[in-house]
């Protein structure tokens, strides 16, 4: 779903021609994924004026997958696109689309994290972030972004961080990793499949762990040195996480201010 979004976006980006033939077709199915899926290999490689055989080694380069995989692969990011808000219940209400209200919801979000706070559990994560060679950020769809914001804040606190957008990238990193280095997790639910299958081999290789989660009772947290607890508040009207963003970010963002404290010491 997502990852057929996030792996042409990204394709797209790390093309150093931006005019090739390959680009073009990343962007031409992100632009008709609504149609695309009804398409034969003979009308995309004339709408993209290449040929059948330029959109097979397309498919194989950006996942060693068939035109019929990525077919099924749009098709599932646009039912996910189509279930992205509950639009019967928004027809009936629409107090969902209050302004006060959403402030009201974060601000509640944000006290009740603050509440959730364990100084212990983020003094431990502080200690594990100072003695590791290298901290791997993962996150899946929007806890990604959450991972990258973390990476680029403790870069610039001179740690060399990781953060991946792909799954496969981040499963590579995962068996990557060593005893010396620290992975830390970042899934709402802590229900992700792709973060349940990276969590896994993080476990066999006894990787040291650090979980941001709601969830402190999910699989993914038993094996961990430190799970750090954000408030369990979303709006269940909306797929995207338009509250639990900010508790998430909140708590990178308490752990930065004060790694960068006690750096001053």
């Amino acid at each position: 779903m997502y990852r057929f979004w996030i792996r042409l976006l990204s394709f797209i980006e790390n093309c150093e021609d931006r005019s090739s033939t390959e680009a073009n077709i990343a962007d031409f199915i992100l632009k008709n994924a609504k149609i695309f899926p009804e398409m034969s290999i003979y009308d995309v490689a004339e709408q993209c004026h290449t040929s059948p055989a330029s959109i097979s080694r397309f498919c194989k380069r950006i996942g060693d997958i068939s035109f019929k995989d990525l077919k099924n692969a749009c098709i599932d990011y646009n039912e996910m696109i189509e279930n992205e808000m509950d639009f019967e219940v928004a027809k009936e209400d629409e107090e969902i689309f209050s302004v006060p209200s959403y402030f009201d919801q974060i601000i509640k979000s944000l006290k009740e994290t603050e509440q959730l706070i364990e100084l212990a559990s983020i003094q431990n994560a502080l200690t594990l972030i100072k003695h590791s060679n290298k901290i791997a950020f993962f996150g899946a769809t929007y806890s990604q972004i959450v991972a990258k914001n973390a990476q680029i804040k403790f870069t610039r606190l001179q740690k060399y961080c990781s953060s991946f957008s792909t799954e496969e990238s981040q499963m590579e990193e995962a068996k990557s990793l060593s005893k010396e280095d620290l992975a830390f997790i970042i899934s709402f639910s802590g229900s992700t499949k792709h973060i349940q299958r990276v969590s896994k081999v993080l476990n066999q290789k006894r990787i040291k762990t650090v979980i941001l989660t709601s969830d402190e009772h999910a699989e993914i947290c038993k094996n961990a040195e430190v799970v750090l607890k954000v408030s369990k508040i979303k709006n269940e009207h909306f797929n995207s996480p338009v509250i639990q963003e900010y508790a998430m970010h909140s708590i990178i963002n308490v752990l930065y201010l004060t790694y960068a404290k006690q750096l001053l010491k």
